[in-house]
């Protein structure tokens, strides 16, 4: 029996792939907790060196994520949240034993301190890479640390400083269905803090403080889901069992909360929450009749409240118009704890039209057969333009170079087999350059940052 934070992947009909696991149940009350994780495959099994990953017990400290440009190569991130100095990765690939695959690269160290349980990912504006997004503890800060999968593998660490400053080693990230949108939330520092992100850059901005303690009485949170819609923040709370629905387009949004459930805290003890693909809010319970830390669960804690989750069928909605389902879905026998599957959201496609949506253009994706490359491509206004023309007219090729509104914004000739064009006067963002061969016009796309 293992743990049931099971970050897990299936294939696009829904067959179940692999999953991995915190420290098995067995070795819950040992001293140590650091190298316990587990791979299992669709067989429920240990996959060929999938034990021993570096992880404690905590409930966002492990990630899946698909490796890119691969349908059967994956990247498992392990945090080692709260406890341990550490967070590694591994990599498991399909196409070994029959599909149940082997793990390779284990526990390959990205970086070292005190890691924050609530690490998350978010696609690339390109529809192909992700962002790695997680903070650190043991000091006040307001620093996040960055990390970009690319079919290379995984980046050097960026760093940006936004935000409140604090030290809280529960800090879950929460981002929207689209990517646009993350939110911070506390426990013991009882602060819940908005950002807008940028697929493209990574970059944090719009700082929004939703809740900083005040209030009474404070709150400290648990978990949070945000609604397809990106309008509604929900979020369950710890000790007293809270489910609140926050307007974050409400300028006294905290203040303007809207109470969607609450639960007699003698008998639950936390709540997870999280938006599943079906555009729905699930909601785990964490059921305990004598003491809150009823874990593991003795073999007769049988109770309609663990063996159900609770569903938001209308999260998009105001307020009780949610349709908020106490203990509406069956789960077949099977029990459940304080917390849902660390997820992300694998059909987030590119950005089109933004200064990221690239991987059409450039010197490698040009495909075979087009006769003009551009390179660099994203570049910073400078593009040097590539000729494979076999016979090249004295007068040049015409070029024309249009906004993705249609308008045209420079006109030009490239001489010869490799000409510049300067872009550096205009903003950033996707542009098209055609060009007027003899028999063709092309057209690529220039993404100036």
């Amino acid at each position: 029996m293992q743990e049931v934070l099971v970050p897990q992947l299936s294939d696009s009909l829904g067959n179940l792939l692999f999953y991995t696991a915190s420290p098995d149940l067995e070795h819950y009350h040992t001293p140590t907790l650091i190298d316990r994780g587990r791979i299992y495959n669709k067989q429920h099994n240990k996959m060929e060196n999938g034990d021993s990953l570096f992880c404690s017990n905590w409930y966002r400290e492990m990630l899946i994520l698909p490796w890119p440009d691969s349908v059967n190569k994956f990247v498992v991130i392990a945090s080692m949240a709260t406890s341990g100095t550490k967070i590694s990765y591994s990599v498991v690939d399909l196409t070994y034993n029959n599909g149940l695959g082997k793990v390779f690269d284990k526990n390959t160290v990205i970086d070292t301190g005190n890691i924050c349980d609530g690490i998350t990912a978010i696609r690339h504006g390109n529809g192909r890479d992700w962002w790695i997004l997680y903070k650190k503890w043991f000091f006040n800060n307001n620093i996040f640390y960055k990390i970009l999968l690319t079919p290379q593998g995984l980046s050097s660490i960026s760093t940006q400083s936004i935000g409140l400053n604090l030290n809280e080693s529960f800090y879950r990230l929460i981002p929207s269905k689209d990517g646009n949108v993350i939110v911070g939330l506390c426990n013991s520092s009882m602060s819940i803090e908005k950002f807008s992100f940028n697929r493209c850059t990574g970059m944090l901005n719009n700082h929004v403080v939703i809740y900083n303690g005040t209030g009474n009485p404070p709150f400290s949170f648990w978990d949070g889901a945000i609604s397809p819609n990106n309008r509604f923040l929900y979020v369950t709370t710890i000790g007293d069992q809270y489910l609140f629905q926050i307007d974050l387009l409400n300028p006294n949004a905290y203040q303007n909360k809207i109470v969607i459930d609450s639960i007699d805290s003698l008998s639950y003890s936390a709540s997870g929450i999280r938006l599943a693909p079906n555009g729905k809010i699930y909601r785990s319970n964490w059921w305990c009749l004598d003491s809150i830390y009823c874990y593991p669960f003795s073999d007769s804690a049988y109770s309609p409240v663990n063996t159900h989750l609770s569903v938001i069928n209308e999260p998009d909605s105001l307020g009780l118009t949610c349709n908020y389902v106490g203990l509406g879905q069956y789960l077949n026998g099977f029990r459940t704890y304080g917390a849902l599957p660390n997820d992300v959201n694998l059909g987030l496609g590119p950005l089109a039209g933004s200064i990221c949506d690239t991987l059409s253009v450039g010197l490698s994706e040009v495909k075979d057969g087009i006769p003009i490359q551009a390179f660099p491509n994203p570049s910073t206004g400078l593009f040097t333009v590539n000729i494979k023309y076999e016979t090249l007219p004295k007068e040049g090729f015409a070029y024309t170079i249009y906004s993705l509104q249609g308008q045209v914004i420079q006109r030009g000739e490239l001489k010869g087999r490799t000409s510049s064009i300067n872009l550096t006067s205009f903003e950033s963002g996707m542009y098209l350059l055609n060009v007027t061969m003899p028999k063709e016009v092309v057209q690529i796309k220039l993404s100036k940052l």
